[in-house]
């Protein structure tokens, strides 16, 4: 969901409700707007996903169901927006990860998959530090943070120019 991290199980509902009324107030011309923008997308993702599985064929010598795989990407991808979230697709590198370290059921895949969301937890917690802690904490900041403006050589004569970026 797009939104700040926290705040509770009412939280998540509000937003939900947000998003839902969000949705009664879209017009024609709006979804008009978003065919081209959405078949694109799903072009991309869907030859994401193949590629992906024709890669994992090769390496576990199997032979994959294409419509079964875009059938389900699309009714996850469904299923997400319906709750605010983000499309997807299969990524080749998690996967290559999976399959390279003995993964070869569908029980693998779902750990790869809650593997992932156990990552965002962390995530979240740096988000909850605050950016001035992080930053303090980035070694190339702190490389750089003695660098001023001052300090660099002057710019040449032609940016000064306004004619220079017509």
């Amino acid at each position: 969901m797009i939104g700040p991290v926290g705040g509770g199980m009412g939280a998540v509902i509000a937003a939900f409700g947000e998003r839902w009324t969000a949705v009664a107030a879209v017009r024609f011309a709006d979804l008009a707007a978003l065919v081209v923008p959405a078949l694109t997308l799903s072009v991309l993702l869907s030859i994401d996903t193949l590629k992906t599985c024709v890669v994992v064929d090769a390496l576990t010598r199997s032979r994959h169901n294409s419509n079964r795989e875009l059938i389900g990407q699309g009714a996850g991808n469904f299923a997400s927006a319906l709750i605010g979230g983000m499309p997807g697709s299969g990524t080749m590198g998690a996967t290559l990860v999976n399959v390279n370290s003995g993964g070869r059921t569908r029980l693998s895949g779902l750990m790869e998959g809650v593997f992932v969301l156990a990552a965002f937890v962390p995530v979240r917690e740096l988000d909850r530090m605050g950016a001035h802690q992080r930053a303090r904490r980035d070694p190339l900041r702190r490389r750089l943070s003695h660098v001023r403006l001052e300090h660099l050589p002057p710019a040449p004569a032609a940016v000064h120019d306004a004619r220079f970026f017509a």
